[in-house]
């Protein structure tokens, strides 16, 4: 597989990831992020740096999943809701959403310049290896800006230490690959406190419906 097939994959799921909403964003975000760059890593790293990724990424949904269910059944607490906005915006002619796949547009070029024009350590620049990591970087810098609610900013946040522990591992190849799994497991803990702040609004939640 070449570096085209893999700049393809990781331009679609850049705009998956700007467009994914509600609950399960943070899960959405990483799985797509981390299939538009299980390629790249498989190249800078061999199947070490693949299955890292994916281990993670499969490690971060499920990690939310379980946290979310023990946390809503068994903790007996209650939080604000992660999908309410923290911030009040004018209302504009582009939506929250709109507003992100416009940024992924823009992020398309930016991306393609500095893989062409960045060297790597010891990669040359004229293979664009850089571009899944970068478009992916700079989406989750993006939906961070862009943020409205905390599960924005957990997504965000979680597509760009993908993105960094990728192009730390095209940087340093093998050797890298203590730091790179730092990075993963980060982003994982990320889905984790999503599915934790998740599962308390929605512990709230069934107690005012008991309560009705």
């Amino acid at each position: 597989m070449d570096q085209t097939l893999y700049s393809s994959i990781a331009f679609i799921a850049a705009f998956i990831v700007s467009a994914v909403d509600g609950r399960r964003a943070v899960s959405w975000s990483l799985l797509a992020a981390g299939a538009g760059l299980v390629g790249t890593a498989a190249s800078a790293a061999g199947l070490d740096g693949a299955l890292v990724l994916i281990g993670a990424v499969a490690a971060g949904g499920i990690l939310e999943r379980t946290a979310e269910w023990l946390v809503r059944n068994r903790w007996q607490s209650s939080a604000q809701d992660p999908l309410r906005e923290f911030r009040s915006v004018q209302e504009k002619l582009f939506g929250p959403r709109s507003q992100r796949i416009i940024a992924a547009a823009i992020a398309v070029p930016s991306a393609s310049w500095v893989s062409f024009n960045i060297p790597v350590g010891s990669v040359a620049n004229i293979e664009g290896v850089l571009f899944a990591p970068c478009i992916l970087w700079l989406c989750g810098i993006f939906r961070l800006v862009l943020a409205r609610t905390v599960e924005d900013v957990c997504a965000g946040a979680g597509v760009l230490l993908l993105g960094t522990a990728v192009g730390w591992l095209e940087r340093t190849g093998q050797g890298g690959i203590p730091e790179y799994a730092v990075l993963l497991v980060i982003s994982a803990g990320i889905a984790l406190l999503a599915g934790i702040l998740n599962g308390r609004y929605l512990h709230h939640v069934d107690e005012d419906e008991q309560h009705a």
